[in-house]
């Protein structure tokens, strides 16, 4: 073709189209400029006319060398040490604790369904996943567990957080619906066992459970009564399992009726004595996950919603999930975990303080002075710096 590349004019005859060597139309007579003037012959010997194709689709089938399972295995554990080691540099050891594995076991919603043939929830796979082993299970999800098996991948992701990580990381398991009260706690159940698993081979080990706690208060009494037991219940299991303990995604919904299922209730309709019960119950779990975890194993509370959520958020849209409203002013859910945590917001007068000292002055938690001559009287409830001692604002 690099012989015609000077020529204005060029003319092609008794062209025909091949497709990996396979001759798909024959001598095709372009003779003339117009689209009936070509006309191809077909496979039967006849001639037809041709159209204009407007669009074409390109498919691209790409071609795969198979891998041995050991060569899936070994690259997958590559890909693996890779990320974590980047991960772990990046952060320079400055972060200490990590979720190792996030939402591994099945289960979830109220389904209630699954077992491992020893009683468990087994772990999510692909609806393709072949426990004998294939590389391509389909769906658009990928879970490592589909390629690695249910204890190498948790177990090679452990050793190599602790070979990058800092000397004092800890790995936590993290999951959801742990409090199921329509199962009588049988996921947090799974997930312990699913721990001993994984440690049984002597080497790996798990420092701690999250659990997340998306729940809802509800209206119905029976039914709330219900839902405390079992977070009591899931308490006792975590604590008996010698973990360390985080309530690590903690946000309520407010349900009306009698359904246990019943639609959350949005934040615009809600009332104050509603906005009240959610108070409550905040404080009673609080309370409840110090009462019963021991103070070695506590590793905190973490709120997933600081305030409440916009109609058009994807999460919980609408529905008074935070503990400040909208636009920042606590609301009597924040009361409430305050109360959880044995402080108290109203009714008190006077301030407590503890033994630590500091400079002079009145300052908040972010370490910004409140302005000189301000009386601690005239500020909102909460926690200050005064005169270099923490106080608390009733």
């Amino acid at each position: 073709m690099s012989d015609l590349a000077d020529a204005n004019n060029y003319y092609f005859d008794n062209v025909s189209l091949k497709i990996n060597g396979v001759e798909k139309i024959k001598n095709g007579d372009l003779e003339g400029t117009d689209v009936s003037s070509f006309k191809v012959k077909t496979n039967r010997g006849g001639v037809e006319t041709p159209v204009i194709c407007e669009h074409l689709s390109y498919v691209y089938v790409p071609s795969t060398i198979p891998l041995t399972q050991q060569e899936r295995h070994d690259t997958l554990v590559y890909a693996m040490d890779k990320w974590i080691s980047g991960m772990m540099k990046a952060c320079g050891g400055k972060v200490k604790a990590w979720d190792l594995v996030n939402e591994a076991i099945s289960g979830g919603g109220n389904d209630g369904e699954g077992n491992d043939g020893e009683g468990n929830y087994p772990l999510q796979h692909s609806e393709g996943y072949n426990p004998n082993g294939t590389w391509d299970v389909g769906g658009d999800a990928f879970y490592w567990q589909d390629y690695m098996g249910d204890l190498e991948y948790v177990r090679q992701a452990a050793r190599l957080a602790r070979k990058y990580g800092p000397e004092d990381i800890k790995l936590f398991i993290n999951d959801y619906n742990l409090e199921s009260d329509w199962d009588d706690n049988k996921k947090v159940k799974s997930l312990i066992n699913w721990i001993k698993k994984w440690e049984a081979d002597g080497v790996t080990k798990i420092d701690g459970i999250g659990t997340q706690m998306h729940i809802s208060c509800h209206e119905s009494e029976t039914i709330l009564n219900n839902i405390k037991k079992h977070i009591t219940n899931m308490f006792q299991l975590m604590a008996n399992s010698g973990k360390l303990v985080r309530v690590s995604e903690f946000d309520m919904g407010y349900v009306r009726g009698n359904d246990r299922w019943g639609s959350s209730a949005k934040t615009a309709d809600l009332t104050e004595d509603e906005h009240k019960r959610m108070a409550d119950f905040y404080e009673w779990i609080v309370k409840e996950y110090l009462r019963i975890i021991p103070a070695d194993q506590q590793w905190g509370i973490c709120h997933w919603c600081p305030t409440d959520a916009p109609s058009n958020s994807g999460w919980r849209g609408g529905e008074p999930v935070g503990i400040w409203d909208i636009n920042y002013y606590r609301k009597h859910a924040y009361a409430g975990f305050v109360r959880g945590f044995g402080g108290v917001v109203t009714g008190i007068d006077d301030v407590k303080v503890d033994e630590s000292s500091a400079k002079k002055g009145i300052f908040d938690l972010s370490g910004r002075r409140i302005a000189d001559g301000t009386d601690i009287s005239t500020l909102p409830a909460g926690f200050y710096i005064m005169n270099g001692k923490k106080v608390v604002k009733k």
